[in-house]
């Protein structure tokens, strides 16, 4: 494979930013600041997060840039979510500590707006737009960040080497140009970082539950400590411990939010995005029923790999090349089903059985077997799912006898000859 010599050098200077920022983290945890700087300190945060956001989007259009900036990203994604809880925790001590006598403007303005501080139904409001606003976060935001930053990414990480394997194959038969080789290699280093933005993105939905937690015990030792120290009423120290804490917990959680969008955004930019898809149900795939995550893994590499061969061969045989082809889950789909898509629009759809093998009734069957009656999407005949152990009694009786993923390959290699002329022809 030819050498790809594109490979940026590390400025320095990004490294004395993530130490820096390592450093000023610690010492806001263990060194007591006064309000103000904490103030400062949470809008540097934010600062930081939309610039890298801004950066990003300025990368779309600068290759060079691209290569050169993303890999110090997941580093400074991490810092900066460990540097937003340490913000956190620097200011549940000086609400702890100071109580109502607390002078952080950004604290105190919030709460002024989400609390309507002395009024009881202005507690209440505000403790319950918190608590849906977590909910809010925790279930529909990261749920579908989960699903951007893992199951893309986990195609792309579980099935690289394999494909650069193929596609070693593929030039060393002379199938294919330097240029898809090279085009290989950035996949490589695509996946690499896919793999760090996981990583990373793990912090974000631990950091959404810590943060959570620690308002909850902000409030509970607030409450302790007026009532024991201060020998305040439970309801008089509820009352002013615990809108400073929620509205402590609430800026936390945006700065969470916004980190989630930013690595969204980047996983999406970076995962490639080809035109030809496979969408599968949650049954069929690996990265949401992880009970059997070896054996769907296996099912979806032995996908890959029909995948390859069907490439190839419409590349020797007709001359035409086939992109690649990628493999995402849709929670949305039944469970057993998977559809295609060509160009964004769906070009075919079908329901199989993981379990199971399909007898194709090609008109030599001496005996019919009992069984769940279909037709094949492949040439619409008759056929019928059986028991994986009914298979070689299948073939005995004439059967035509497939297993799943070989229908779904099948499938989607009919698609792509209904689609030919969609594809490039190789002269």
């Amino acid at each position: 494979m030819p050498d790809e010599t594109i490979e940026p050098k590390r400025p320095v200077k990004n490294h004395i930013m993530t130490i820096g920022c390592a450093l000023m983290v610690v010492l806001v945890v263990l060194i007591p600041l006064p309000a103000f700087l904490v103030d400062i300190l949470w809008v540097l945060n934010l600062g930081l997060i939309l610039f890298t956001f801004l950066k990003i989007l300025h990368s779309k259009k600068n290759e060079y840039f691209r290569n050169k900036y993303f890999s110090f990203l997941p580093p400074r994604l991490l810092i900066l979510t460990v540097f937003g809880l340490a913000i956190q925790i620097a200011f549940t001590r000086l609400i702890l500590v100071k109580g109502e006598d607390f002078d952080g403007r950004i604290i105190r303005t919030l709460s002024s707006l989400m609390m309507l501080p002395g009024e009881i139904t202005g507690f209440v409001t505000g403790v319950l737009i918190f608590i849906i606003f977590t909910i809010a976060i925790a279930l529909v935001v990261t749920r579908n960040y989960i699903s951007i930053t893992k199951i893309s990414p986990r195609v792309t990480l579980d099935f690289v080497p394999a494909k650069l394997m193929a596609i070693d194959a593929e030039y060393g038969s002379g199938a294919i140009a330097d240029e898809e080789v090279i085009a290989a290699i950035k996949l490589q280093r695509e996946s690499d970082f896919l793999g760090a933005m996981v990583g990373a993105g793990k912090y974000i939905s631990a950091k959404i539950k810590v943060s959570f937690f620690i308002t909850a015990v902000g409030i509970i030792a607030g409450i302790a400590i007026g009532k024991l120290i201060y020998g305040e009423t439970i309801f008089d120290a509820m009352m002013a411990y615990t809108p400073q804490f929620i509205c402590n917990g609430f800026l936390a959680q945006f700065v969470a939010l916004m980190e989630s969008i930013v690595i969204s955004k980047l996983v999406t930019m970076v995962a490639p995005n080809p035109p030809i898809r496979i969408e599968l149900g949650d049954s069929l795939s690996p990265f949401v029923n992880m009970n059997k995550k070896q054996r769907d893994f296996k099912r979806i590499k032995e996908l890959m790999e029909l995948i390859q061969v069907i490439r190839i061969q419409f590349y020797t045989e007709k001359k035409i090349k086939i992109p690649q082809i990628r493999i995402v889950d849709n929670l949305l789909l039944e469970s057993n089903e998977y559809r295609i898509f060509i160009r964004e629009e769906e070009a075919g759809r079908w329901i199989i059985k993981p379990d199971c093998s399909l007898c194709i009734n090609s008109s030599s069957v001496r005996e019919e077997l009992p069984g769940e009656k279909v037709y094949d999407p492949v040439n619409g005949l008759p056929a019928l799912w059986v028991s994986a152990g009914q298979r070689d009694e299948a073939e005995r009786l004439g059967y035509t006898v497939a297993d799943p993923i070989s229908v779904i390959a099948s499938h989607l290699k009919k698609i792509i000859i209904q689609h030919t002329e969609e594809f490039p022809k190789v002269s």
